[in-house]
């Protein structure tokens, strides 16, 4: 469900249900897929069947640990022309929603308003937008679980962080917690023998950068203490071809 999935979310008291999808990226009117016949180098271009639908959608917006500098926005892990995009029947969830409740199943207070020609104040019984009165229908705590705006999300964003995920052991350190955002050079390969060795850039280009404490032990021995850390991220340091960029002005 990380990068497409579909959430039915079924209201028992109205016996209603609405689809709600979610999408790694946000599906453009212009939006095609691309198949090459490997015998022939043809490309034949269809219409994505996901942009004929008129469902509430939700997307991608979560805080990234690498964003651009050029637009601001997460470096993501994949191309918005990946295969892994564009379906939303990977993941179907099935959860019951409290949409609206709080309007339809609790009254509004009464209301004390004053007669023109006599001056005589009366109260008036108002109803909600069901007819719902304080006599028909007392449920005073009847609020929206807002289940459409945080399951997909959730999920998506629990599986994004464990992509790429680090664990090593240092030093002993007790102002470390779960957490913290801290910066991690990924060693990558430098040749030794190259003449030129100040100009090879020495972190990962894309597993380099920050990353967020997910898990510490602590190892205190006689002779020393050390922890064992895990870090996560949900991006890249860099960002790869095939994702929108904003040219600065």
């Amino acid at each position: 469900g990380m990068f497409g999935s579909r959430l039915i979310a079924y209201d028992p008291i109205r016996m209603k249900y609405e689809e709600i999808k979610y999408d790694y990226y946000e599906k453009t009117a212009d939006d095609v897929s691309e198949t090459i016949n490997q015998d022939t180098g043809t490309i034949t271009t269809t219409p994505s069947v996901e942009q004929a639908d008129d469902s509430q959608r939700e997307f991608s917006d979560f805080v990234s640990t690498d964003i651009s500098a050029i637009d601001s926005k997460p470096n993501k892990l994949i191309s918005s022309k990946s295969d892994y995009v564009g379906s939303n029947n990977a993941s179907i969830k099935l959860a019951t929603t409290t949409h609206a409740h709080d309007a339809m199943f609790v009254a509004p207070p009464d209301k004390t308003v004053t007669q023109q020609s006599t001056g005589e104040e009366i109260t008036v019984k108002l109803n909600s937008t069901i007819g719902v009165t304080n006599k028909t229908f007392k449920d005073q705590g009847a609020k929206q679980n807002n289940v459409e705006k945080w399951l997909l999300q959730r999920q998506a964003q629990v599986s994004e962080f464990g992509n790429i995920t680090v664990t090593f052991t240092v030093p002993g350190n007790t102002s470390r917690h779960v957490g913290d955002l801290i910066r991690f050079e990924v060693p990558s390969h430098i040749p030794q023998d190259s003449s030129e060795i100040g100009t090879v850039q020495i972190g990962h280009q894309l597993y380099s950068g920050y990353y967020l404490i997910s898990k510490i032990r602590h190892i205190i021995k006689k002779d020393g203490f050390e922890m064992d850390l895990e870090l996560i991220k949900n991006s890249f340091a860099k960002r790869i071809p095939g994702q929108t960029q904003v040219e600065p002005t």
